[in-house]
């Protein structure tokens, strides 16, 4: 299945699938890894918002207006359809189906044989509210996660032209990351070319 980065577990895959459940068993160690560092990101933001650290001064007040206001998606499962994600991965996949809680939103798009699509969008919603400005403490825990996941990683290339940053984790099935003011997204496809022609078209409907 997909690495998308330690952070929450993915939802189920069907069952009855060998080559589906084997991708369910190699994706939830790597999963289990991120979720712990995210919750140690997330950990350390409330840590510095209690201290009152990064909550102030000009640059703060100028590079969080630039941001625009945090707008999550009622349905980021549904930017992609199906036939979004087979037109790029050049097989068929049905419509990706997931969950959405206050935090994050994890969706799959499992196919009948091959490697399934994965992509999630993660926002702090101690910080990043919805309908509200992205404010300093909301961009700096999002770069904070993004920073952190690309150290842990391993191997990657950088992708530039994607967002303010975004890299790639090469290992298959390959991961791209991308951050973007306070959207902070992953996709895992086959490759990351793939990964990062659904990465860019899920950022633009996010931006939009």
């Amino acid at each position: 299945m997909a690495r998308l980065l330690p952070r929450t577990l993915p939802s189920s895959a069907p069952s009855g699938s060998p080559t589906i459940m084997l991708n369910s068993i190699n994706s939830y160690g790597m999963n289990a890894k991120t979720t712990l560092a995210w919750a140690a990101v997330v950990a350390a933001a409330v840590i510095t918002a209690a201290c009152g650290g990064g909550s102030h001064g000009g640059s703060h007040d100028g590079s969080a207006a630039k941001s625009g206001n945090v707008h999550v998606p009622a349905n980021f499962c549904g930017l992609l359809s199906g036939a979004d994600i087979s037109e790029v991965m050049g097989r068929a996949f049905p419509a990706p189906q997931g969950t959405q809680s206050a935090s994050e939103a994890q969706c799959d798009a499992v196919p009948s044989a091959g490697n399934d699509v994965s992509f999630k969008l993660y926002y702090n919603d101690l910080y990043c509210v919805d309908s509200q400005p992205a404010n300093q403490q909301c961009l700096d825990s999002q770069s904070k996660g993004f920073a952190t996941n690309k150290q842990t990683a391993g191997q990657v290339h950088n992708i530039p032209g994607l967002g303010d940053q975004a890299f790639c984790f090469v290992t298959p099935p390959a991961t791209v990351d991308v951050l973007k003011g306070w959207i902070y997204l992953t996709v895992a496809a086959d490759s990351c070319v793939q990964a990062q022609t659904l990465a860019g078209m899920l950022l633009a409907k996010i931006s939009a």
